[in-house]
């Protein structure tokens, strides 16, 4: 029986297909079907694997590195240590994740709202961006800061941490679009500008509210009460606000004068003691009235003419040629006495003339005070309209140079 099954097998046609191969170098046999053989590449490098021992210097034949031997992560939110993490998880090279709770959020990453959703700065609002940072393993410590990507004409960012376990309230970012505007606050918290500035019937007014460690301090307490009374940061809380209305100080220009005035908001430390006499109304702080000018800088040339110069508003007269400088376009149509382009910085406008001055005569002593006041004269502030007196050499000085004496 076992020479019949042999007989078998060899007739069979395996042993009549692998001997029908042409054996040659880098080539082994292979089942191409059922009875069929024939032969295959066998290159360099997979000897090299076939001759390792075991599965560790399998690895390491073709350089592979700890991350063949990992899991990749489970889903887009798994923060189970030593996992590979996908392009996509968390938020990373690709779209935010969408979120419905931005207090429910525990994992580091980037989210976002494309409906109402739980813990927005603004209730009912949409198209939040938030990053969140943990700060420890058991998401009782974090940091959340959130943009708004549309639903409003201006950027809006807001800032809240949790800890130990409690979401603080949102915090606004001042920043260059919403410092100045129109001030509102709601129950202590800053709903609007911070500062707003305008004209009515009694002048020209800046309204500010008040600083912002008043802000903080209100913030920090109805923190602390809603961590002792385990409330969410968006929990109903009725504490007397720490807010005090905007102040708003009017001025009524002078009838004589033409004067444009601003006010410059102050800080009072605590150390300079109790507020000034004169400003009972102002506790910790200082409001400073100042002029609101034209500042002009000369710049002297040697020259023969002579120039007078007048100021009315924003419009500069020299020698009788009116300039306006709201309108003054310096590189397509210089005028001669102005240096550069004026600018305006925070209602002052600054602009550079020259100061034209005669001859001086050979012996002059340039440390004289009226030969420096011409050659390098100080700025000149103007806050009235009218003439600007110009410093000249003095007359003795321009008649000797001319050889009038």
């Amino acid at each position: 029986m076992a020479a019949n099954a042999l007989l078998a097998k060899l007739t069979g046609g395996t042993l009549s297909s692998l001997g029908g191969l042409a054996g040659a170098a880098n080539q082994m046999p292979c089942w191409t079907g059922a009875g069929v053989m024939a032969t295959t590449a066998l290159t360099a490098a997979a000897r090299g694997l076939l001759d390792d021992g075991d599965v560790a210097t399998m690895r390491a034949t073709p350089g592979l590195g700890d991350a063949a031997t990992k899991t990749v992560t489970g889903s887009s939110t798994d923060t189970t240590a030593g996992r590979v993490v996908k392009v996509g998880d968390f938020g990373l090279g690709n779209a935010s994740l969408i979120v419905t709770d931005f207090d429910a959020i525990t994992a580091t990453g980037l989210y976002r709202n494309n409906a109402a959703a739980t813990g927005a700065p603004e209730s009912g609002t949409l198209f939040w961006n938030v990053l969140h940072i943990g700060h420890n393993a058991d998401a009782t410590a974090a940091t959340q800061i959130v943009t708004r990507a549309a639903g409003t004409a201006k950027n809006q960012v807001h800032v809240s941490r949790k800890s130990p376990g409690v979401w603080a309230p949102w915090s606004a970012v001042c920043h260059q679009d919403s410092a100045v505007g129109t001030v509102s606050q709601a129950s202590g918290v800053i709903t609007g500008a911070m500062i707003e500035r305008g004209a009515n019937a009694n002048g020209h007014y800046v309204s500010a509210l008040p600083t912002a460690r008043s802000s903080a301090g209100a913030s920090w307490r109805q923190a602390a009460a809603r961590r002792r009374h385990g409330l969410s940061r968006r929990s109903s809380l009725s504490c007397p606000p720490s807010m005090e209305p905007p102040r708003q100080r009017c001025f009524r220009p002078s009838a004589s004068t033409r004067c444009r005035r601003r006010l410059r908001h102050l800080q009072r430390p605590r150390w300079l003691g109790p507020p000034c006499r004169y400003m009972p109304h102002v506790r910790h702080r200082a409001l400073v009235l100042t002029e609101e000018a034209m500042i002009i800088t000369l710049s002297p040339m040697r020259r023969d003419d002579r120039l007078e110069l007048s100021v009315a508003g924003a419009v500069l007269t020299l020698n009788g040629s009116a300039i306006d400088l709201a309108g003054y376009d310096h590189a397509a149509a210089p005028n001669r006495w102005i240096a550069e382009q004026p600018s305006q910085e925070g209602g002052e406008w600054r602009v550079t003339v020259i100061l034209p001055f005669g001859p001086l005569p050979p012996d002059h002593d340039p440390d004289a005070p009226a030969i420096r006041a011409v050659l390098f004269p100080e700025p000149v502030t103007v806050t009235e309209d009218g003439p600007v007196d110009l410093p000249a050499l003095p007359t003795p000085v321009a008649q000797e140079a001319e050889g009038g004496i």
